[in-house]
């Protein structure tokens, strides 16, 4: 966990030097294109105007005496007609008429002037090999420019690491710290680093923020430890009375049958009762692992012996209403969860399917059918209205409830707590109810 939750603080760091290294080289590569490009155009600025000051000179002497001058260069001819220009650069200018610079074979290289006197025109035929300076050392420029971009590559990586380094310290300092925590030990004290705190930047808000976060969440943990363990021990003490009281009840040999009957319900109700704060406590303390000793032993639970004492719990309460169910569930179907815990899923989903469930008076209809198929227990009933995603919120109950709204929001952190895969669909009036079992 450490090193993933450092990794973004690296990351940034590279990003710093990576952003550097790129406008480094973008600088370096526009200075270089600049530098070359500048060397071209300075070198045949040089050659254009040498071969303008020959044609004046020309243009004046044709002027005084209808004839040519020799050229002054002597790499430079006056040629009359693009017949008489050398034959690869005459094979050249016929492709490329508009182009006034062509290169040749063995180093030699040709700049055009054409210009015109009265009537006649005439063309300056440098060949320019030999003054290609730029040319003749670009081999030397590139590579002292490769170099010259090599060591400012090396320079830009060193600042934007030195830069890097410097900006995320407080931020990595907070990522420690960050990381050091433990829900069940949060620090108490000063536990961020001086300087991540002192900074007046966004990292130095973000350390405060997170100071106060963690002292209010701590404050809010101890309070709810408290609430705890109070209540722990104000519902467990009258469990324990009606527990002991009812044992002292049933060794009475005076007592009738009927009476046994209804005390043996008492003393199964409590110790269901005891199991449902112990699980409920469980969740409150929010205990790591799937199962813990606080949810009680985990294995294979038999099912259908809490069905069959669920539904008798939940036809005592609404002993009002007439409700045809279907059981077909095997014997030895089991599930993989703590008795207790089976025992307030089963209680939640079928008191939500007699609850809900709707006679129709249709004989062999049954309003609630439990069975297993495919895997799964499948509790299925007619509603009156559909379970949507809002009523495993606290406090959510259908118009015909009774309830206090929170037996449904129970289900849903036990399956979080539990990884139950919970499923609850509704379909032309019947809403069904499913999770995993064995066999």
């Amino acid at each position: 966990m450490n090193s993933a939750q450092q990794r973004p603080v690296r990351g940034l760091q590279r990003r710093l030097m990576l952003a550097f290294a790129i406008f480094a080289f973008g600088l370096i590569a526009l200075f270089t294109l600049y530098a070359l490009a500048f060397a071209y155009t300075v070198e045949d600025a040089y050659l254009v105007e040498g071969l303008k000051q020959e044609e004046a000179r020309q243009r004046t002497h044709y002027l005084q005496h209808s004839e040519w001058l020799p050229p002054e260069d002597p790499n430079t001819v006056l040629v009359p007609d693009p017949a008489e220009f050398p034959a690869e650069l005459r094979q050249a200018w016929r492709d490329e008429p508009e182009q006034r610079e062509f290169a040749g074979s063995h180093g030699r290289h040709y700049h055009l002037h054409d210009f015109r006197v009265g009537d006649t025109q005439a063309w300056l035929v440098a060949e320019v090999g030999s003054r290609l300076i730029f040319r003749q050392m670009r081999a030397q420029v590139v590579a002292i420019l490769g170099w010259s971009a090599g060591i400012a590559l090396a320079l830009a990586l060193l600042l934007g690491w030195w830069i890097g380094r410097r900006t995320t310290r407080p931020l990595s300092q907070l990522v420690d710290a960050v990381v050091r925590l433990q829900p069940d030990r949060l620090p108490g004290g000063d536990w961020l680093p001086t300087g991540a705190t002192n900074t007046p930047d966004e990292v130095g808000i973000l350390a405060r923020g997170l100071d106060d976060l963690v002292r209010r969440v701590g404050a809010f943990i101890e309070r709810e430890q408290e609430f705890t363990r109070d209540v722990s021990h104000e519902l467990r003490t009258p469990l324990a009375v009606i527990r002991s009281y009812g044992e002292q009840l049933a060794s009475d040999p005076e007592l009738g049958t009927d009476a046994r009957r209804k005390l043996a319900a008492i003393q199964q109700s409590a110790r269901q009762l005891e199991q449902t704060v112990t699980t409920l406590l469980s969740l409150a303390r929010e205990i790591d692992g799937p199962h813990s000793a606080v949810d009680g032993p985990s294995g294979a639970t038999l099912l259908l012996p809490l069905i069959e004492r669920v539904i008798i719990e939940q036809s005592s309460l609404h002993s009002d209403r007439y409700l045809e169910l279907a059981i077909d569930v095997p014997a030895d179907t089991k599930v993989d969860l703590a008795e207790n815990v089976t025992q307030i899923l089963l209680a939640n989903l079928l008191g939500n399917a007699f609850a809900h469930g709707d006679h129709d008076g249709r004989p062999g209809d049954p309003d609630i059918r439990i069975e297993v198929r495919q895997s799964r227990l499948w509790i299925s009933n007619r509603a009156r209205e559909p379970l949507a995603g809002a009523a495993f919120e606290p406090f959510r109950k259908g118009t015909s409830s009774a309830g206090f709204g929170l037996g449904l929001a129970i289900v849903r952190r036990l399956c979080d707590r539990h990884a139950i895969d919970l499923r609850i669909e509704h379909h032309d009036g019947v809403t069904t109810a499913s999770f995993p079992v064995q066999g």
